[in-house]
């Protein structure tokens, strides 16, 4: 019996070390920095994501119809409308630079183009090691947004989550409206 519940606890702590490690590859364990400042403007070719649709196969699919025309991105973005009540990605693609919008226009299938204007936003950074990353940041970010949020009594919009691949950071910038005190 002495040498089951040796055996056992040897496992146990295997699983318990493999366990923290894929948490540290997932980047549950890094940093988050949140700074309310302006952000944008910004132009991005997107595509709807439908309810149970991958945005990451909707993302690729952008990616690739991109480098058919030439068009280079290192940022990818998707569009949460809700985030703190239903947060499901309804919009995704990439964020292009302004001279290749009238290529954009002329995709086959048509994307469509959207621009990002300049608002007030709480700006979130979180280290961008791997695809674990976006389901961990969605996780911990989210979580300190919302705390931020509710400490500083502040209505929300939508969220835009930017994939920087050139930095290795997701960004996510969450426009705030008026405080609720002052309606």
């Amino acid at each position: 019996m002495r040498r089951f519940l040796k055996s056992l606890g040897k496992v146990v702590l295997v699983i318990i070390v493999l366990f923290t490690g894929f948490l540290w590859y997932a980047g549950f364990f890094d940093k988050v920095n949140i700074s309310q400042k302006s952000s944008g403007p910004y132009y991005a070719i997107v595509s709807e994501v439908a309810l149970y649709e991958d945005p990451g196969n909707v993302r690729n699919k952008i990616f690739n119809d991109l480098i058919s025309k030439d068009i280079m991105s290192e940022r990818g973005m998707a569009v949460t409308y809700q985030p703190f009540r239903e947060n499901i990605i309804r919009q995704t693609g990439w964020i292009i630079k302004n001279k290749h919008i009238q290529l954009a226009h002329s995709m086959e299938p048509a994307y469509k183009v959207i621009e990002i204007p300049e608002k007030e936003r709480l700006v979130a950074q979180f280290p961008y090691k791997n695809s674990f990353s976006i389901m961990s940041g969605s996780y911990i970010v989210y979580r300190k947004l919302l705390y931020t949020v509710q400490q500083r009594n502040l209505n929300t919009g939508k969220l835009i989550e930017v994939y920087d691949d050139g930095e290795e950071k997701i960004f996510y910038h969450l426009t705030i409206k008026q405080s609720q005190n002052s309606r």
